[in-house]
């Protein structure tokens, strides 16, 4: 057998061990098994070709139930509603209830629905949002900027005691 130099990401293949082989025998034993069971008994004088739905060899499907009728009105399996009841249903499940709120307005300037403010106090909240995010952006770089000359001074001192 030729082995291959050749590996993948860095990782050289490896030969089964004894965990996958063990795992090879149980799967070709358990479809072996399924492959064995005994298949379904048809009562005596029933074929398989006259009956494939056995046990359903009258229906088309087990499903096959009427449909209830009540005050003239057939009844939706589902949901147990006669038509007018459904199509408001179905009416009601529409998202459209966010939209139909009034906005309310203070001194003639509407009320922004998340912040509760008009919009002098929403340009002023989002501008203190701004600085506080420009501060943090700040202190990282700050941070960066500490972190680099500490590194800049070992490197210096390790130079200058010979270790570089």
């Amino acid at each position: 057998a030729v082995v291959s130099t050749q590996s993948t990401w860095g990782v050289a293949p490896e030969p089964p061990d004894q965990e996958d082989k063990m795992l090879s025998f149980v799967l070709a034993a358990l479809i072996g098994v399924a492959a064995a069971r005994p298949q379904a008994v048809l009562p005596a004088g029933l074929s398989a070709a006259a009956c494939p739905n056995y046990p359903f060899c009258g229906a088309e499907t087990p499903a096959d139930f009427p449909t209830p009728v009540v005050n003239g009105e057939p009844i939706a399996p589902i949901l147990n509603t006669n038509p007018a009841q459904t199509q408001f249903y179905q009416q009601s499940q529409v998202a459209t209830a966010p939209a139909d709120f009034p906005v309310p307005v203070i001194n003639g300037q509407n009320v922004a629905p998340g912040y509760n403010t008009v919009p002098a106090q929403t340009d002023a909240h989002e501008n203190h949002l701004l600085i506080a995010q420009q501060q943090q952006l700040q202190q990282l770089i700050d941070a960066q900027t500490i972190q680099h000359r500490i590194q800049q001074q070992e490197i210096e001192a390790a130079r200058h005691f010979g270790r570089l």
